[in-house]
């Protein structure tokens, strides 16, 4: 009798092997390796490494990457690095907002024009008439 490729379940496919993925990972498929960790959660792990310095004093001195990143970006700022301080401004007081004027011609006000539907439905009627009525005159009459 012949020996079985894959014993109850040992195949690749079976239910017993899917791995259920933990938060911030991404599950198996299209690409990806059994549930490896998505960008985001690597970079939040990264920025969240905690450093471990000494300094003049020899006092013991923890913090994280992201306080590096964000203590060189100042840094920058303060010697005149304009997209460093433009950056600055930008996450902490925010975007600002771009001012659109819109005014008819020559800057006046704009003009509101309101209309009744039946008013404007008859004088589309009767511009939809006169050109019919002149597209019939022009074409010659069969009158056999």
């Amino acid at each position: 009798m012949a020996e079985k490729k894959y014993p109850k379940g040992k195949h690749p496919n079976s239910m017993k092997n899917l791995k259920i993925c933990g938060p911030g990972q991404q599950p198996p498929g299209a690409g990806n390796r059994k549930c490896t960790p998505s960008f985001p959660a690597l970079l939040k792990r990264a920025l969240t490494t905690t450093i471990v310095t000494t300094d003049d004093l020899g006092l013991r001195v923890e913090n994280t990457v992201l306080d590096g990143i964000i203590a060189a970006l100042i840094s920058k700022g303060k010697d005149g690095d304009i997209p460093a301080i433009k950056e600055i401004f930008d996450r902490y007081v925010g975007k600002t907002k771009s001012v659109v004027e819109v005014s008819g011609k020559d800057g006046e006000p704009l003009q509101v024009e309101h209309v009744q539907l039946a008013s404007a439905y008859d004088s589309m009627k009767n511009v939809f008439d006169v050109e019919k009525g002149a597209d019939e005159s022009s074409e010659p009459k069969d009158n056999s």
